[in-house]
Formats: C-alpha cells, structure tokens, sequence
C-alpha cells in the first residue's frame, strides 16, 4: 500500500511540475516541441498542447485512488511517447535544451531518457501494487511519509538531468 502510494506521488508530482512548467510559458514549450524537429511544423501547436492536456489528465488520473491504475497506465504510455521522441532527436543529432520541466539550459541526452525509464519502472511497480490489493488498511503517518517521500522523489527526478549535468561539468 505503501510502496503504491509513493509510486502515485512521484508519477502525480513529476506530471504536475511538468504541467505547471509548462502552463507557465506556453510559447517557450511550443518552441521546445518545435526544435526537437519530431512532428511536422503545422502540427507543432496541437502537439504541445495535446501533451499539455494529457499530462494534466494524468496528474488527475494518478492522484485519484480508484482511477489510479489507469492513471500510471496514461502516464507509462506518455512516457513511452517522450522517451521514443527524445531518443529519435537525439539519434538525429539534435542537443536541444530540454524545456521538459521549465526554462533549462541542458541539452537532451542520456540522462533525460534515463529519468523515463525509472519513472516508467515506478508506473509498473505502481501498477502492480495497485491490482494486488494486498496489504493492510492504512495508518494516516505512513500515507504521509509515504506522499513526503514521493513530493522529495517528484522534484529529485525532475531536476536529474540538470544534476547530472553539474556532476558532468564539475570534473
């Protein structure tokens, strides 16, 4: 139940920073979509905002406990949809600061396909956890420390690329 909740915090956290980045600067995010060269230029605003909604829908989705399952099922097929678009930028040699979270000064690369796949790994576990059912009702401190550890984790792995790039760049 634990392992379930934490899982539904970081994928609901990391989806709504994401999100929020996002609403933020909308212009900057249809640029972002724009340069990585993945969808035609006529459909680059309908793109962005359709990942604009999707992931909002997510966030609701994941944060809903009986809409949960379907929620990390949204939110592993996105991040499947991203982790193949910033795997075909790159692979056509594209290093474009990626605008994921916010304003970012860091090129794509193997750290940002890195944070999907163990994001990924957290909606499968969260997946797993959700359709057991297993485990015992709930105590109220271990919903919190369980939603804290998630709220630390969500801004942990949103920030990865850009850590990872200041332990790069410090050697």
């Amino acid at each position: 139940m634990y392992a379930q909740l934490w899982c539904q915090a970081v994928i609901a956290g990391v989806f709504l920073l994401a999100v929020s980045a996002k609403a933020r600067r909308p212009a900057e995010w249809v640029s972002s979509v724009d340069a990585m060269g993945i969808v035609p230029a006529k459909w680059t605003r309908l793109v962005a905002h359709a990942v604009l909604v999707s992931e909002a829908a997510t966030v609701i989705l994941v944060a809903t406990p009986p809409t949960a399952p379907i929620g990390l099922t949204s939110a592993a097929a996105l991040l499947s949809i991203f982790t193949a678009g910033i795997a075909r930028t790159l692979r056509r040699g594209n290093r474009m600061a990626c605008h994921c979270f916010g304003a970012s000064t860091t090129p794509l690369g193997l750290p940002h396909v890195m944070r999907n796949l163990i994001l990924l790994a957290l909606c499968g576990l969260g997946l797993v956890t959700a359709v057991s059912g297993a485990g015992t009702p709930p105590d109220a401190a271990g919903v919190a420390l369980a939603l804290a550890a998630g709220a630390v984790t969500a801004l942990f792995i949103s920030r990865m690329a850009d850590i990872a790039s200041m332990v790069v760049a410090s050697r």
